[in-house]
């Protein structure tokens, strides 16, 4: 009987997720309900992963750089070149996991795997004995082509238009 002061029924707990249970939950959720029906962190999480993929793109437009300028100007462009890869790589697995810590659509997931695939293909095609080298700057065009379309399907849950239709899903 002593015991029982302390204990409280998880029913009478309330449970606030930090997560966007609009989307989750709603196929005719649109961006302005997601922007009204949110929590501060929720939005807060979303504006972070939209900075986070916008990096990851920066990020490979500058390693595309850089092997233009190792390539036409100076060899010495291929460190940073590697040096950019090793610096991002690690910010796919985040964008991943982020992409599942909060209920962001399927396609939006599955571009995040894309990237860490994609990553791991670039990996593969320089470190493997075979002649795979070839594919090296597809991949590199698929991987660019992926975050771009990522950072493009996030943008508008944070800056919606106003005459979205109400049964658009990102």
């Amino acid at each position: 009987m002593g015991n029982e002061a302390w204990f409280v029924p998880y029913q009478s707990i309330p449970i606030v997720l930090p997560v966007m249970t609009s989307i989750a939950n709603s196929p005719n959720s649109s961006a302005n309900r997601l922007l009204n029906e949110t929590p501060l962190l929720a939005r807060s999480a979303v504006l972070g992963f939209y900075a986070a993929a916008i990096l990851f793109n920066l990020c490979l437009v500058g390693q595309l750089l850089s092997v233009g300028l190792a390539y036409f100007y100076d060899p010495a462009w291929w460190n940073l070149h590697v040096w950019l890869v090793r610096g991002y790589g690690g910010l796919s697995l985040i964008l991943l996991i982020w992409a599942y810590w909060m209920p962001f659509s399927q396609r939006i997931r599955a571009l995040a795997i894309s990237l860490v695939v994609l990553l791991g293909l670039q990996f593969a095609t320089v470190h493997t004995p075979l002649p795979l080298a070839i594919f090296h700057p597809l991949i590199g065009f698929s991987l660019f082509s992926t975050s771009t379309t990522l950072v493009h399907r996030v943008r508008p849950l944070l800056l919606p238009k106003p005459d979205a239709p109400e049964a658009q899903t990102y």
